[in-house]
């Protein structure tokens, strides 16, 4: 609390109830603190506006992050699939052992 608000506060204190000794330059001080507080409350106001926008801006931001993460994830797993149908189809094709010997190479090199 400001020092002059205390000398405000223990100045009033020296005084009756229902006497109200407060000086001119008090009142003046008094009410530029109450504008100054009003202001800052209307600024803390738009910066909260400001804040709560800028969330849901990357509400949906994310949101759509999240889109494009589960059509990759799906393009994935269907590529993780067709790879592995590969993979058995070269492993078959050198079980059955009627590849050139070149080829055998070549696809053993991809397997592994």
């Amino acid at each position: 609390m400001s020092g002059r608000l205390e000398e405000i506060k223990n100045r009033r204190k020296n005084y009756r109830p229902d006497v109200l000794p407060i000086w001119f330059e008090d009142m003046d001080w008094l009410i530029e603190q109450v504008e100054a507080y009003k202001k800052d409350s209307l600024d803390l106001q738009e910066i909260n506006e400001q804040n709560f926008k800028r969330i849901e801006e990357l509400e949906r931001e994310i949101k759509g992050l999240e889109q494009a993460y589960d059509e990759v994830d799906d393009k994935n797993l269907g590529l993780e699939e067709q790879n592995e149908r590969y993979r058995e189809a070269l492993e078959n094709a050198l079980d059955e052992g009627s590849l050139s010997e070149s080829a055998t190479q070549v696809i053993l090199k991809a397997l592994y």
